[in-house]
Formats: structure tokens, sequence, C-alpha cells
């Protein structure tokens, strides 16, 4: 299965969501076809983040702006648009934090003006703390509060092998305009996760203030 991961890094910082990467290796591992729509480089023109420290006296005056290739939205929209043409995901998925939901939001929204039957699944810190508002989200079909590494797993098998993926633990999703819920599923044993490849991040994620 073709999964393709959104990461609506409104802030434009270097920062790779761990919970996020995890997923990505798992799923790579359990032999999916996993592709990565990062904005992190492209809608800012410079470290917000490190521009903050910086300026507290933090970390020293460093100039990286040779990592930033600004897009304007429209212009984001459109390499977006000719990913999934040319991906042809069989589900998109996305971490939202506070600060990405909006641009999350507008992200998800392009993807089913593309295609309206395109399933579309979130987690993260936000899905997990108000999933319940969350999920109302009309862009938004599947949600899974809490840890997803076990749940994204159960649900990509599903979908995968054509069965009800709303059997999946821990999973939010809407069935004729009703929201439903599972009961959370159990915790990850955290000594049998993999190393993550790291290989689907831009190396610019890597350089840090020092």
């Amino acid at each position: 299965m073709k999964i393709l991961f959104l990461y609506p890094n409104f802030g434009g910082y270097g920062k790779i969501p761990v919970g996020m990467a995890l997923l990505m290796t798992i799923l790579k591992n359990e032999g999916h076809t996993i592709e990565l729509f990062d904005v992190s480089f492209i809608i800012a023109d410079h470290n917000f983040n490190d521009e903050e420290l910086e300026r507290r006296g933090s970390v020293k005056e460093t100039d990286t702006t040779y990592l930033y290739d600004y897009h304007t939205h429209d212009e984001i929209d459109d390499l977006l648009v000719s990913k999934v043409r040319k991906f042809s995901p069989d589900l998109v998925a996305s971490t939202v934090v506070e600060d990405n939901y909006r641009y999350c939001h507008r992200l998800l929204k392009l993807i089913k003006t593309i295609n309206p039957e395109m399933p579309t699944i979130v987690g993260g810190s936000t899905p997990s703390i108000a999933a319940g508002t969350v999920i109302e989200n009309p862009y938004i079909d599947y949600l899974i509060k809490g840890e997803a590494e076990g749940p994204m797993s159960e649900f990509c098998s599903l979908m995968e092998k054509k069965e009800d993926v709303t059997k999946t633990g821990s999973l939010y999703y809407k069935k004729n305009g009703v929201v439903h819920h599972n009961k959370l599923a159990p915790l990850a044993n955290m000594d049998e996760l993999p190393i993550m490849d790291w290989s689907f991040w831009d190396d610019a994620h890597f350089v840090k203030a020092y």
C-alpha cells in the first residue's frame, strides 16, 4: 500500500517529529511504500526558532538561510498537487500539533479537492488531547488517539486487505455523520520498536545551532 505522510511544519524550523518518523519506519518495514511531503524548508526563508534563540543569547549566531528555498503558499499547493498525482497514494497521513493545525487543514482540504475519496488520517498531540473536536474536521476521515505505533500498523494492514478498518484500536471515525471511537489500544513495547529510518528527511533537519 502507498502512504503519503504530510509534515505541515508551518514554523519552518528543522525538527523531525519522532512519532511520525517512527510510524514511517514501521510501515516501511512492513512492506508499505512510504513518501513524505515536508514543507519545513520551503515555507520559510530562515529558521525563526534559531533566530529567537540567538536573540536570547542561547546559541551562537549562525547563517542557515542557505538551507531554505522559500515558496509561496500557492506554489506549495502546486507542489502537493503534483506529488499526489504522481505518487497516487492509497492513504494520506499527517501529524498535528497546535501551531500547524490550520495549515494542515489547508493541505488536507487541497487533497480532498484533488480526490474527495482519498482517505486521510491524523495523529499527534492535538488529536490525542482533543480527538472529539479534531475528528469533526470535514477533511479528516480517521484519527488515532494516543500512541499510534500499533494502531497505525493495524489500520494499514486492514486497509490493504480491504477489511474493516473501523476495528482498529484507539481509532476515531465518522459513519453516516456520527462520530464513533474505539477503546485505546495497548501501549507499545518500546524494546520492540525499530531504529528510525532517517532517509526520508532532508539533511537540513540535522543542522542545529551551537
